[in-house]
């Protein structure tokens, strides 16, 4: 159902999602223990789901994505998945809203599905949502994707990152902790695109008692 889920800029804040999209390797120890996850994971959601999302968005030319953005947490996209129709409905919260149905999808593989969306005035729309692993491990609980909207004078593109995110009263208070991460993106210079994907590999520390 939801597990087909696409990278998004590499940048985006994982903080206010599951640990264990990845899992942290403990590294540094951690003083205080969360109580046991009874979170369920994306692919063990039925029925209607609501995600709210972080992320970036900016204006997409050729290769570079200018005029960035940083959308918090909550302040992103929202995306409404319907298991009636099996579709995915995204509203930019800014009176962009489209809807995704399956006869929209132009490609499939096992890690990501892709759709293209015509619409009037010349308008297209584009998603790509997938459910990638980092180290043979499956990002479970976190929805990664990135949305681009054609139209001549308001192109835009959202990268974003949302899914099941953690309560704060799980939050540890003390302690700290590494996490392993594979950086996924684009990059651009000289009006030359490069493609981030799989070998760019990277760390980030928690410090939970200083947030």
């Amino acid at each position: 159902m939801i597990t087909t889920l696409r990278n998004a800029t590499a940048t985006l804040s994982l903080a206010t999602l599951l640990a264990s999209c990845g899992g942290g390797d403990g590294g540094g120890g951690m003083a205080s223990t969360p109580p046991p996850v009874t979170y369920k994971t994306l692919a063990e959601l039925s029925g209607d789901q609501t995600f709210q999302s972080g992320g970036i968005t900016g204006v997409p030319v050729g290769p570079e994505l200018r005029n960035q953005s940083t959308l918090a947490f909550g302040q992103g996209v929202e995306i409404r998945y319907s298991a009636a129709t099996d579709s995915y409905n995204l509203n930019n919260g800014s009176g962009l809203v489209v809807e995704f149905a399956p006869a929209q999808v132009v490609n499939r593989n096992d890690t990501t599905v892709t759709w293209q969306k015509p619409a009037g005035n010349g308008a297209v729309d584009f998603l790509s949502i997938s459910n990638p692993s980092v180290n043979g491990v499956k990002l479970s609980y976190a929805l990664f994707g990135n949305w681009t909207h054609y139209q001549p004078g308001a192109d835009r593109s959202y990268s974003l990152v949302g899914g099941v995110p953690t309560q704060a009263s799980d939050v540890p208070r003390s302690g700290s902790a590494t996490y392993a991460t594979q950086v996924v993106g684009l990059a651009a210079r000289s009006g030359q695109g490069y493609y981030l994907i799989g070998e760019s590999t990277g760390t980030f520390s928690a410090n939970f008692g200083s947030n």
